[in-house]
């Protein structure tokens, strides 16, 4: 099964208002790949999908345990195939190639949310917080593909199930997870309009180093750096973040 990895400084990129990278062009001497299209590697036979390479076993080696339990997840995943196999199409040859086309990214991500949620479901505590949260980072680049195709009621509809998904499981979440998951419900608050809600997130952000002990350089306070600046903008300029002034995810402000 092929996997596709980007290496670091080949593409210029830029964030959507989620947090989400698009890439626009390649840097020098380099050739431009949208890895947004290519990233979820999928098993042909039984459909498991995923972004994370340790998920799959490499061709040469040494064999290493997955980091889950292989036997409790594949007994229940095979009963689920017929559902997968429509999602891919008639054809599954394009699983194994380099180029994709919109809609077989966004159904590599369909397959990926299937196999984050059975990933979760026998999974325990902090892991399965784990693939709970990557399913939301799937949802919300479904999105992204999907408004940059001008589907706004596909791309708005994955927004709100990241929304309804990230709520869930916020108050198990803590330190990175929950000031990442903070910024993200607070950006998606805005966008929607739901100001009063926003605000919660928001203060959650800003009160965050009074409640837990931030010590200088740790992730916790690498985090708060990257998210807060760009979190207090959208609330400055919450009327040019919301759904019906922008044209898709994207602000001008956002880095």
């Amino acid at each position: 099964i092929p996997y596709w990895f980007l290496r670091t400084k080949t593409m210029n990129t830029r964030n959507n208002i989620f947090g989400i990278p698009v890439y626009q062009k390649p840097k020098a001497c380099k050739e431009f790949c949208d890895y947004n299209l290519i990233q979820i590697t999928v098993c042909p036979q039984c459909l498991f999908a995923s972004n994370q390479m340790d998920f799959f076993n490499k061709q040469s080696g040494k064999k290493v345990e997955p980091p889950f339990d292989n036997q409790a997840f594949s007994h229940d995943w095979q009963k689920g195939l017929p559902l997968r196999e429509q999602a891919t199409g008639k054809s599954t040859a394009w699983l194994g190639k380099e180029k994709r086309s919109h809609q077989q990214a966004m159904a590599s991500y369909e397959l990926a949310l299937m196999t984050s949620d059975q990933l979760a479901v026998i999974s325990k505590d902090k892991q399965a917080l784990e693939h709970q949260r990557r399913s939301v980072s799937f949802l919300l680049i479904q999105a992204e593909l999907a408004m940059n195709k001008k589907e706004r009621e596909k791309a708005e509809s994955c927004i709100e199930e990241a929304e309804s998904r990230l709520e869930n499981l916020f108050t198990n979440l803590t330190k990175v997870p929950v000031i990442r998951s903070a910024f993200v419900l607070a950006i998606i608050k805005i966008y929607f309009k739901k100001y009063e809600q926003a605000g919660d997130y928001l203060n959650i952000l800003k009160n965050y180093d009074r409640n837990n002990i931030v010590s200088a350089g740790s992730p916790e306070y690498q985090a708060l750096n990257q998210v807060m600046g760009r979190a207090e903008l959208a609330w400055q300029d919450r009327a040019d973040y919301a759904h019906d002034a922008l044209e898709n995810f994207h602000h001008e402000d956002v880095g």
